[in-house]
């Protein structure tokens, strides 16, 4: 009995989180996403972030490498919120498509007008010609069709980061892992 409760408790939280994903697109299609901007010191959102997907990180026994030390004092300019579940989903991806034992790594640095955070994992990759697809909604390449996911994670985190005038670019090579890197305004 307790493993079916546990069954049915895992089954609904995946649901809820889909419900949830389905609704924020929506918003994010029609204009209607609610954003609470303002300044927001980017290494504390790094370290909540870090402490929610640790679990995650742990159960794939992947290493985790955190850079934002020069920067403690980095504002960025935005929803901190809404950020945040740009880069959980971002990270999210990055633990999902990196074998056991592979490494995510989290940098922040000054650019520009910008302040760039870069998310590299050692996972699966990305053939060059679908950079651009990975960031249309329910989009899933074959070789990753059998994982868990609907292909809603980096579109949302993409109009999460554009609607705060940001962007996201991408770098990998197929076998050899993934770069997402997301610009904030500072």
């Amino acid at each position: 009995v307790y493993e079916c409760l546990n069954k049915i408790t895992t089954a609904s939280k995946h649901l809820l989180s889909l419900i949830n994903e389905v609704l924020d697109m929506n918003k994010i299609e029609s204009g209607a996403i609610e954003l609470q901007e303002g300044k927001f010191n980017l290494a504390d959102l790094i370290d909540n972030m870090v402490t929610m997907v640790l679990p995650q990180i742990n159960e794939h026994s992947h290493e985790l490498q955190v850079s934002v030390s020069s920067l403690k004092h980095e504002w960025v300019v935005g929803d901190s919120l809404r950020i945040q579940q740009a880069f959980v989903n971002l990270i999210s991806n990055a633990v999902k498509y990196t074998p056991g034992g592979g490494s995510v790594a989290i940098t922040v640095r000054p650019w520009q007008f910008y302040t760039r955070v870069d998310i590299t994992d050692t996972g699966i990759g990305i053939p060059e010609e679908h950079y651009n697809d990975v960031f249309q909604r329910f989009y899933r390449a074959p070789e990753v069709a059998a994982q868990e996911g609907v292909g809603l994670g980096l579109y949302l985190a993409n109009g999460i980061i554009t609607r705060q005038k940001g962007y996201i670019s991408v770098k990998s090579k197929a076998g050899e892992g993934t770069t997402f890197s997301v610009y904030l305004l500072s």
